[in-house]
């Protein structure tokens, strides 16, 4: 509270720091002491709750600064800093580069992860598509195996008709087969002959 170093601000942060000893029945050392300044806050292992002890050491220590003429930080007023300003903001300035180049770094690796990856996914579709295709492929290739088989097939059958009829229409024009014809047409007539007279009678 008295971080500000306002008189008002210390007094206030003083009487609260007290509040919390009485609190905790353990009063301040707050009575006369003819041989110099306020003793020191006794600090001493205990079993009592750490929370509690916390409590009251922070306030003997606020009491202690405050009338030792201590700032928050527990310096005095005469106290010069070991470094400048702007020593200490120079310093600050390189860690923050620094910091800023990780951070540009990490973010770069980053998407060179990501890229990687969707490489990585866009290769296994291909490789997928690639397969695939290759399974398409083949199946095709067998379906035409299988249509050329059938029509080799129909082009054998077809052929052995045309030698058959072929053979056939040699015999037919053949002398032998002309006597054929002929005695097989005289054999017919004759017995539609014989059948009109049976039928007649």
């Amino acid at each position: 509270m008295y971080r500000s170093e306002l008189p008002a601000s210390v007094a206030r942060a003083r009487e609260l720091y007290k509040a919390v000893l009485y609190v905790h029945s353990a009063p301040p050392s707050i009575s006369a002491n003819w041989l110099g300044g306020p003793p020191p806050p006794d600090f001493r292992a205990s079993t009592e709750n750490p929370a509690l002890i916390a409590q009251v050491s922070r306030a003997q220590q606020g009491l202690y600064q405050i009338d030792q003429g201590l700032n928050f930080f527990g310096f005095a007023a005469d106290v010069l800093p070991s470094l400048r300003y702007q020593a200490l903001r120079q310093e600050a300035e390189r860690i923050a580069a620094l910091a800023k180049s990780v951070e540009q770094d990490l973010i770069a690796f980053t998407e060179s992860v990501e890229r990687d990856a969707v490489d990585r996914l866009r290769a296994a579709n291909m490789f997928t598509r690639a397969r695939l295709q290759d399974m398409v492929a083949g199946q095709q290739a067998r379906v035409a195996d299988d249509q050329v088989t059938a029509a080799s097939q129909q082009l054998r059958l077809a052929q052995e008709a045309v030698t058959n009829k072929q053979t056939e229409i040699a015999d037919h024009n053949s002398i032998f087969g002309q006597f054929s014809d002929y005695f097989t047409g005289l054999s017919s007539m004759r017995l539609n002959s014989f059948n009109s007279r049976t039928s007649n009678f």
